[in-house]
């Protein structure tokens, strides 16, 4: 049928331009200014907690996924301290620094994955 070869084409070309890791790669860079707020942000008692914000990421061949977290924690260590300090105890008030991360960076985050995704896909217009 006339056209479905073009478009088969430009479908496989597609798939190859937003490839998991060409995702992920975005995603990591779009998420960085969450992760140096959160750093510049978080109550810093001896640094460990601010020393562990970082930014993790997965991709598959077609399906990528970034997040800012806490890492390289053991039991009852510095992720538990990020908790209090994010959400208080009861003898202690909270002093959010992802939260309010996310909050001050959401626009430029997203105005980062806009821009790369159509960086990919401006050659298919």
């Amino acid at each position: 049928m006339p056209g479905i070869d073009d478009l088969d084409t430009l479908l496989e070309r597609l798939g190859g331009a937003l490839s998991g890791e060409q995702l992920e790669a975005l995603l990591r860079r779009a998420v960085q200014p969450t992760a140096e707020h959160a750093r510049t942000h978080v109550a810093v008692e001896t640094g460990e907690v601010r020393d562990a914000i970082q930014v993790t990421s997965h991709h598959t061949r077609s399906r990528a996924t970034a997040s800012v977290e806490v890492a390289g924690s053991t039991p009852g260590g510095v992720a538990r301290e990020a908790i209090f300090l994010e959400f208080g105890t009861s003898k202690m008030a909270a002093e959010p620094f992802l939260r309010p991360a996310l909050a001050a960076t959401q626009g430029e985050v997203a105005n980062t994955i806009a821009a790369g995704l159509a960086g990919i896909l401006k050659p298919f217009e």
